[in-house]
Protein backbone atom coordinates (compact mmCIF):
# COMPACT_ATOMS: atom_id res chain seq x y z
CA UNK A 1 0.00 0.00 0.00
CA UNK A 2 1.27 3.47 -0.91
CA UNK A 3 1.54 5.87 2.02
CA UNK A 4 1.79 9.57 1.16
CA UNK A 5 3.02 11.79 3.97
CA UNK A 6 5.01 14.93 4.70
CA UNK A 7 8.73 14.48 4.17
CA UNK A 8 10.96 14.19 7.21
CA UNK A 9 14.71 14.82 7.55
CA UNK A 10 15.31 11.06 7.52
CA UNK A 11 13.81 10.89 3.99
CA UNK A 12 16.61 12.91 2.35
CA UNK A 13 18.56 9.97 0.93
CA UNK A 14 15.39 8.33 -0.42
CA UNK A 15 14.22 11.57 -2.02
CA UNK A 16 17.66 12.01 -3.58
CA UNK A 17 17.63 8.47 -4.96
CA UNK A 18 14.14 8.90 -6.46
CA UNK A 19 15.07 12.27 -7.99
CA UNK A 20 18.38 10.98 -9.40
CA UNK A 21 17.06 7.76 -10.90
CA UNK A 22 13.98 9.45 -12.38
CA UNK A 23 16.37 11.84 -14.14
CA UNK A 24 18.70 9.03 -15.24
CA UNK A 25 15.92 7.00 -16.86
CA UNK A 26 13.41 9.70 -17.80
CA UNK A 27 15.88 12.08 -19.39
CA UNK A 28 18.40 9.65 -20.92
CA UNK A 29 17.47 10.70 -24.44
CA UNK A 30 17.23 14.41 -23.64
CA UNK A 31 20.76 15.14 -22.40
CA UNK A 32 24.28 14.05 -23.28
CA UNK A 33 25.71 11.17 -21.25
CA UNK A 34 28.42 13.17 -19.42
CA UNK A 35 26.04 15.94 -18.40
CA UNK A 36 23.32 13.48 -17.39
CA UNK A 37 25.74 11.56 -15.15
CA UNK A 38 26.71 14.82 -13.44
CA UNK A 39 23.09 15.99 -13.12
CA UNK A 40 22.01 12.66 -11.66
CA UNK A 41 24.70 12.79 -8.97
CA UNK A 42 23.86 16.41 -8.22
CA UNK A 43 20.22 15.51 -7.64
CA UNK A 44 21.14 12.54 -5.48
CA UNK A 45 23.52 14.58 -3.32
CA UNK A 46 21.61 17.85 -3.03
CA UNK A 47 18.91 16.23 -0.90
CA UNK A 48 21.42 14.60 1.44
CA UNK A 49 23.36 17.85 1.87
CA UNK A 50 20.32 19.94 2.80
CA UNK A 51 17.93 19.50 5.66
CA UNK A 52 14.47 18.32 4.66
CA UNK A 53 12.07 20.32 6.81
CA UNK A 54 8.72 22.10 6.51
CA UNK A 55 9.07 25.00 4.09
CA UNK A 56 8.81 28.52 5.47
CA UNK A 57 6.71 29.49 2.44
CA UNK A 58 3.94 27.04 3.32
CA UNK A 59 4.63 24.73 0.40
CA UNK A 60 4.35 20.98 0.89
CA UNK A 61 7.08 18.42 0.34
CA UNK A 62 5.43 15.02 0.30
CA UNK A 63 6.91 11.57 -0.09
CA UNK A 64 5.32 8.32 -1.17
CA UNK A 65 6.42 5.30 0.76
CA UNK A 66 5.94 1.78 -0.54
CA UNK A 67 7.17 -1.31 1.28
CA UNK A 68 9.25 0.91 3.57
CA UNK A 69 11.09 2.66 0.71
CA UNK A 70 10.76 6.24 -0.46
CA UNK A 71 9.32 5.72 -3.93
CA UNK A 72 8.92 9.35 -4.96
CA UNK A 73 8.19 12.90 -3.92
CA UNK A 74 6.25 15.99 -4.91
CA UNK A 75 6.87 19.62 -3.96
CA UNK A 76 3.87 21.93 -4.41
CA UNK A 77 2.54 25.21 -3.07
CA UNK A 78 1.49 28.73 -3.95
CA UNK A 79 3.09 29.87 -7.18
CA UNK A 80 6.07 32.14 -6.69
CA UNK A 81 4.76 34.68 -9.21
CA UNK A 82 1.00 34.40 -8.55
CA UNK A 83 -0.22 33.94 -4.97
CA UNK A 84 -3.68 33.00 -6.26
CA UNK A 85 -2.38 29.98 -8.20
CA UNK A 86 -0.91 26.67 -7.11
CA UNK A 87 2.19 25.20 -8.65
CA UNK A 88 3.75 21.76 -8.71
CA UNK A 89 7.43 22.67 -8.41
CA UNK A 90 8.87 19.17 -8.60
CA UNK A 91 7.42 15.69 -9.03
CA UNK A 92 9.56 12.57 -9.39
CA UNK A 93 9.04 8.87 -8.85
CA UNK A 94 11.85 6.31 -8.83
CA UNK A 95 11.59 4.27 -12.06
CA UNK A 96 11.38 1.07 -10.02
CA UNK A 97 7.90 2.26 -8.97
CA UNK A 98 6.61 3.51 -12.32
CA UNK A 99 3.27 1.89 -13.07
CA UNK A 100 2.56 0.96 -9.43
CA UNK A 101 0.17 3.78 -8.55
CA UNK A 102 2.78 5.73 -6.59
CA UNK A 103 2.76 8.68 -9.00
CA UNK A 104 -1.03 8.85 -8.97
CA UNK A 105 -1.21 8.76 -5.17
CA UNK A 106 1.40 11.53 -4.84
CA UNK A 107 -0.13 13.71 -7.52
CA UNK A 108 -3.68 13.33 -6.19
CA UNK A 109 -2.55 14.26 -2.67
CA UNK A 110 -0.64 17.34 -3.89
CA UNK A 111 -3.64 18.56 -5.91
CA UNK A 112 -5.91 17.96 -2.93
CA UNK A 113 -3.64 20.03 -0.66
CA UNK A 114 -3.47 22.87 -3.16
CA UNK A 115 -7.23 22.87 -3.58
CA UNK A 116 -7.76 22.79 0.20
CA UNK A 117 -5.58 25.91 0.33
CA UNK A 118 -8.18 27.65 -1.85
CA UNK A 119 -6.20 27.56 -5.07
CA UNK A 120 -8.39 27.10 -8.14
CA UNK A 121 -5.78 27.48 -10.89
CA UNK A 122 -2.96 24.94 -10.83
CA UNK A 123 -0.01 24.72 -13.14
CA UNK A 124 3.37 23.08 -13.62
CA UNK A 125 6.27 23.15 -16.03
CA UNK A 126 7.78 20.03 -17.57
CA UNK A 127 10.51 19.28 -20.05
CA UNK A 128 9.06 19.38 -23.55
CA UNK A 129 10.70 16.04 -24.38
CA UNK A 130 9.53 14.23 -21.23
CA UNK A 131 6.85 12.25 -23.03
CA UNK A 132 6.07 9.86 -20.16
CA UNK A 133 5.45 12.77 -17.78
CA UNK A 134 3.39 14.62 -20.35
CA UNK A 135 1.15 11.59 -20.93
CA UNK A 136 0.65 11.29 -17.17
CA UNK A 137 -0.45 14.93 -16.84
CA UNK A 138 -2.78 14.65 -19.81
CA UNK A 139 -4.37 11.45 -18.41
CA UNK A 140 -5.04 13.45 -15.26
CA UNK A 141 -6.92 16.16 -17.13
CA UNK A 142 -4.11 18.71 -17.36
CA UNK A 143 -3.74 20.62 -20.61
CA UNK A 144 -0.91 22.40 -22.36
CA UNK A 145 -1.50 26.14 -21.96
CA UNK A 146 0.59 27.21 -24.93
CA UNK A 147 3.13 28.93 -22.70
CA UNK A 148 6.70 27.73 -23.16
CA UNK A 149 10.09 28.87 -21.94
CA UNK A 150 13.70 27.92 -22.44
CA UNK A 151 15.92 26.72 -19.61
CA UNK A 152 19.56 25.73 -19.43
CA UNK A 153 19.84 22.90 -16.93
CA UNK A 154 23.61 23.37 -16.87
CA UNK A 155 24.68 21.64 -20.05
CA UNK A 156 24.98 24.87 -22.05
CA UNK A 157 21.90 24.09 -24.17
CA UNK A 158 18.44 25.55 -23.96
CA UNK A 159 15.73 22.99 -23.18
CA UNK A 160 12.10 23.64 -23.97
CA UNK A 161 9.79 23.69 -20.94
CA UNK A 162 6.05 23.37 -21.48
CA UNK A 163 3.38 24.64 -19.10
CA UNK A 164 0.39 22.50 -18.11
CA UNK A 165 -2.63 23.72 -16.15
CA UNK A 166 -5.84 22.28 -14.78
CA UNK A 167 -9.21 23.15 -13.32
CA UNK A 168 -8.83 21.32 -10.01
CA UNK A 169 -12.50 20.62 -9.46
CA UNK A 170 -12.24 17.74 -11.95
CA UNK A 171 -9.43 16.06 -10.00
CA UNK A 172 -11.04 16.41 -6.58
CA UNK A 173 -13.99 14.19 -7.35
CA UNK A 174 -11.71 11.16 -6.83
CA UNK A 175 -10.69 12.23 -3.32
CA UNK A 176 -13.90 13.68 -1.88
Amino acid sequence: MVVVREAAPSDAAGIGAAHAEAWRVGYCELFGEAFLDSAVEDRRNRWVSQTVRPAADGSALLVAELDGDIAGFVHAGRATDDAEAGEVFGFYVHPRYWGTGVAQALFDRAVHILRADGLDHLFLWTHGGAQRARRFYERNGWSVTGRVRQHDFGDGHQSLLVEYAQDVTRTLTRLD
